[in-house]
């Protein structure tokens, strides 16, 4: 389950647990795993995936929905490559 926030920028990334490891399913079916968020968002920044372009499930989707210090590690790190 995605936030139920209406969302104006489209989705590029969708980003997953799968087994302890975080998966992101880019637009194009391409698919990321990595065990740390930050190299994550380091290997989605490199394919053209900024912070806004990025979706995760909440905490109601169960054990798929990566843990909020994770998500917070992902988007921080997106949004600084950004500033870079």
């Amino acid at each position: 389950m995605v936030s139920t926030v209406e969302r104006e920028i489209p989705v590029k990334a969708y980003v997953v647990n799968q087994g302890g490891q975080l998966v992101a399913t880019l637009e194009n079916g391409v698919e990321i795993r990595e065990d740390d968020p930050r190299v994550l968002a380091d290997r989605l920044f490199e394919a053209g995936v900024r912070k806004e372009e990025v979706a995760m499930p909440d905490w109601r989707a169960g054990d798929v929905s990566p843990h909020a210090g994770v998500k917070i590690k992902l988007y921080a790190r997106l949004a600084q490559l950004r500033e870079l």
